[in-house]
């Protein structure tokens, strides 16, 4: 049988490329894993050390995806890439690649926020038991319920110094509800950085992309509109969404552990006392009727102009919020 025999590309913009993505993944999987499986209790029970861990954690990953969709973009431009048959069927069907992105992307968009708009027009109109909750109508996360319910990653409670450092999470509809939206800023991230760098030597648009480079000025009606289409312009769409993505995934998980996880246990009583109480699950299920929703939202809709400042809003005010439910 012969033996396969791959050509080893010889293109620095595609190895560091394929090594910051490696790295975000790793980046991103230790947030998970030391906050969902916390192998070291003392850290586990510094609450703040492991907010912050994630977030460090979480920033970095999301930078470095960004990174390696920038160097992919610009290895198909300026290296001279030896494409094997793997690459060239990935450029062949690049067309039905993000024609299902894009469809996936808009049906998770809205069919996750049109719950959101359900849930905050039938509370206007005063009808509580009509909207997704669980204590109306419940929409169970099923699958991530039974992965959390097997015997690999489910635990008992731990407790240290009185103060809960592991917990199995009990999933609901609000969990149902962000996990979505979860998905669908995660999923228009991958399709901007892919149509950035599936489409950086030629488009149907512009034929001569490879010529013009990694950036260059649009020329406004010239080509029909000829606008967000370079590849540094797609870089630049999904740093947004990128920070989209990564604002909901440390304000859900700062929101949800205060929650349902961190808290204190009193001896007397033998309960745990969580920090907000279940907050969550009643209330993040609305927009309107939510003030935490409403901050974050109220961030992002006032950012007129794209602004890694963002970030630091977003990060001060989790720190803010630290401190005014903070239990010592």
């Amino acid at each position: 049988m012969p033996v396969r025999q791959y050509k080893y590309i010889s293109s620095l913009h595609s190895q560091l490329s394929i090594n910051l993505a490696i790295a975000a993944s790793f980046s991103i999987t230790f947030a998970h894993h030391i906050v969902s499986i916390p192998i070291y209790p003392y850290l586990a029970n510094d609450y703040p050390a492991v907010l912050s861990l994630l977030t460090h954690h979480m920033w970095i990953g999301g930078i470095l995806s960004i990174g390696a969709g920038a160097h992919a973009s610009i290895a198909s431009i300026r290296d001279p890439i030896i494409f094997d048959a793997r690459v060239n069927s990935i450029q062949t069907h690049r067309d039905i690649i993000l024609g299902h992105l894009i469809w996936l992307s808009i049906s998770l968009g809205l069919h996750a926020f049109s719950l959101y708009i359900h849930n905050d027009t039938l509370q206007a109109f005063g009808r509580p038991e009509d909207i997704f909750a669980d204590n109306s109508i419940q929409l169970k996360p099923v699958f991530a319920t039974l992965v959390q319910t097997s015997a690999l990653v489910s635990f008992d409670i731990k407790i240290l110094d009185l103060k809960v450092i592991r917990i199995t999470q009990e999933l609901g509809t609000a969990d149902f509800l962000v996990h979505h939206i979860h998905a669908f800023t995660i999923h228009l991230t991958v399709l901007v950085l892919l149509k950035g760098i599936l489409y950086a030597r030629n488009s149907s648009l512009v034929a001569d992309k490879e010529e013009l480079g990694f950036r260059y000025p649009c020329d406004g009606p010239g080509r029909g509109g000829s606008c967000q289409i370079s590849p540094w312009d797609h870089i630049y769409l999904a740093v947004f969404w990128m920070v989209n993505s990564i604002s909901v995934v440390l304000f859900h998980f700062f929101w949800k552990m205060q929650s349902d996880v961190w808290g204190a246990y009193n001896i007397s009583s033998h309960l745990i006392q969580h920090i907000s109480s279940s907050d969550f699950s009643i209330h993040s299920t609305t927009i309107r009727y939510s003030i935490l929703w409403q901050i974050i939202f109220w961030l992002w809709l006032n950012l007129h102009w794209f602004s890694f400042y963002l970030g630091i809003q977003l990060n001060v005010f989790i720190q803010r919020s630290w401190l005014l439910a903070r239990i010592d």
